[in-house]
């Protein structure tokens, strides 16, 4: 596995790469995968071959705005573009529990003592902030599968429910 990048900035932040997952691109199957945080990603993720783009758990609309940046938007064009998702309460369940026991986490020492409720509203809340690009840590589902005016730019749509079975199709392909 090759990684084209070893660091991804936005704004006044800059994540610097270590074991973050990211989309990642295969240019001899011609498929780009988007790892969306909390939807057993890194489970389909150990089943894949590619190079890793970006910063961790881009949003579909970054890549492909980093494709046309590079002059690549064949590239693009050309990939079939899948992603996990997890029914949206188990993901906040998930999401909710790993970042109040990750003390590495951004979010950890702030969410300390909250409850699921307020963890939601905190979420909803921070999800109605500007979209910054490169940005993902208050994205929904959606915004992790489409582009700005809200349309689908993904061709498959795989369920965190149906693991097994998606990585059995996969390699089918």
């Amino acid at each position: 596995m090759r990684r084209i990048c070893d660091s991804f900035s936005y704004g006044p932040f800059t994540i610097n790469r270590k074991d973050v997952i990211v989309a990642l691109y295969n240019s001899e199957d011609k498929y780009l995968f988007f790892h969306i945080f909390r939807t057993g990603g890194l489970s389909l993720r150990r089943t894949l071959d590619g190079e890793e783009i970006l910063g961790g758990h881009v949003v579909a609309r970054d890549v492909k705005k980093w494709f046309e940046n590079k002059g690549e938007s064949r590239r693009w064009e050309e990939a079939t573009k899948f992603v996990m998702v997890r029914n949206p309460f188990d993901w906040m369940l998930s999401t909710y529990f790993y970042v109040i026991q990750m003390p590495g986490h951004n979010f950890h020492q702030y969410m300390q003592g909250k409850s699921i409720a307020e963890f939601l509203e905190w979420y909803r809340m921070k999800n109605q902030e500007p979209w910054v690009y490169g940005g993902n840590a208050h994205a929904t589902l959606t915004e992790f599968i489409t582009d700005e005016d809200g349309n689908q730019i993904v061709d498959k749509v795989l369920r965190f429910e149906d693991l097994p079975h998606c990585v059995h199709e996969l390699r089918k392909e």
